[in-house]
């Protein structure tokens, strides 16, 4: 017999489904009455995580289970490619394209036209990175956070309301990742390794390896120091 703690999870894991689901728009009993019902379903058979399970994530990737509990967005895929070429994978250099939206306001167009290229793992939100790997390349992802991170905005507030960016994913950079693992001055760009931020400038991530065009403050030799 399932344990009153057990019964308390399957009821908040069903519950979590229905905010999913969006019946939290309807009428209150709506939600209680199905959150009852799918627990006394699981609970006779003692599957109840497992049911309640697979009704949350029937509606929502991994990286988008975390929009309910880490802080990560909720993923929906726009387009594909007919034929998936390439996928993304974790430390993949990935060429960006992406608007940042609340409502109608627009809150980091940068990279709107001109590609953002960075290596998985270092953007500015919580799950964006997460959400673009094992993507087919020319995809289209739209990444809801339902309120704002808690990040660095920089000068101006942070954005009130859900978070909506649409992300479509060029190519990946295959090069970047060569010219990183290659050491010396024989390397055609070299990287800026601290994390993107949230405002500011275009960041150009994948800098010739020209002496005029370094990051301020930061000179090939004091890259590679901390790259080592």
């Amino acid at each position: 017999r399932p344990t009153r703690e057990e019964r308390r999870c399957a009821a908040l894991l069903v519950l979590n489904w229905c905010v999913v689901r969006g019946l939290q728009s309807g009428p209150a009993s709506s939600c209680t009455s199905s959150a009852r019902s799918a627990v006394h379903a699981s609970v006779s058979r003692r599957g109840l995580l497992v049911t309640a399970g697979g009704l949350w994530a029937a509606q929502t990737s991994p990286a988008g289970a975390a929009g309910l509990f880490g802080g990560g967005p909720r993923v929906e895929l726009l387009t594909a490619p007919t034929v998936c070429q390439a996928r993304t994978i974790k430390d993949d250099f990935v060429s960006v394209r992406y608007v940042g939206k609340v409502g109608e306001i627009v809150v980091d167009d940068r990279y709107a036209t001109t590609p953002l290229v960075f290596q998985l793992g270092a953007f500015y939100l919580p799950g964006f990175d997460e959400a673009l790997t094992k993507q087919c390349v020319k995809s289209t992802l739209r990444l809801t956070w339902q309120r704002a991170p808690s990040i660095n905005w920089g000068p101006v507030p942070p954005p009130a309301g859900p978070l909506v960016y649409d992300v479509a994913i060029d190519r990946v950079v295959y090069d970047a990742f060569r010219d990183k693992m290659t050491e010396g001055s024989n390397n055609t760009k070299y990287f800026v390794p601290e994390p993107l931020t949230a405002f500011g400038s275009v960041d150009r991530r994948w800098y010739p390896n020209d002496r005029s065009t370094e990051p301020p403050g930061q000179t090939i030799l004091e890259f590679f120091e901390l790259s080592i």
